[in-house]
This record gives structure tokens, C-alpha cells and sequence, in this order.
């Protein structure tokens, strides 16, 4: 299964995993996770190029009747918040621009936050 949500797609899919093991739909998980951003960064825009980086992380669950492990979890979204970082050149949203896939421009709102608004 890929699940696709960029910075957080390890920790969804680590929840994912979790609940199939949790309903019994498999015993044994394998997570991994991998994002390339550098390919994509602009190094002169400091706002942003301090703050991403490349990584990637891998774990292995097991089903087991003794309570540890992945015990509670809580993933959630501001959606209000989308505009925070715009990525232009990435994604579904410009291929009809003429903007190339791959010639981004990050716009990072990095002060901006929900509960200040």
C-alpha cells in the first residue's frame, strides 16, 4: 500500500499498519518510508532549505497478545492551514501550467499558525 502524505506518510502508515494488525487482517507489518526533497530544492530560498531534508526510516511489527508496542496514537490535520507551504511545480495541481513538473517554487508561511489566527 502507498500512502502518500508527504512529511507525515511514515506516521499514517505506521497507523495504518497498526490497525490492520489491531483487526486482525495480517500478523506481521513492514513500514517503510522515503522522501528525496533535495532533487527538488531551491538552496537559495533559506526560508525553506533550512527546514527539509532527505530521509527515510523502516520498521517491522508483529502481532502479540502481551500489551506493548504501538499502544495509542492520534494523527490529525489543520486543513486551514494548507497554504502554510506551497510547493509550485509538484503534483496534480499544475500540470496544465506552464510551470515543468520539477522547476519548483517553495513558498513556506513559516511564522503562520492556526491558533494564531
Amino acid at each position: 500500500m502507498d500512502v502518500n502524505t508527504a512529511c507525515t506518510s511514515f506516521l499514517y502508515g505506521l497507523s495504518t499498519a497498526n490497525a490492520f494488525i489491531r483487526n486482525g487482517v495480517v500478523r506481521n507489518a513492514v513500514v517503510l518510508g522515503g522522501e528525496i526533497i533535495s532533487a527538488f530544492m531551491d538552496w537559495e530560498n533559506r526560508g525553506v532549505a533550512v527546514l527539509f531534508g532527505d530521509g527515510c526510516a523502516a520498521v517491522v511489527l508483529q502481532a502479540t497478545d502481551h500489551e506493548e508496542g504501538l499502544l495509542a496514537e492520534r494523527l490529525g490535520c489543520d486543513s486551514d492551514a494548507r497554504n502554510t507551504l506551497v510547493v509550485e511545480g509538484m503534483g496534480t495541481r499544475y500540470a496544465d501550467y506552464t510551470r515543468s513538473y520539477g522547476d519548483t517554487n517553495w513558498i513556506f508561511e513559516g511564522r503562520r499558525s492556526s491558533s494564531a489566527r
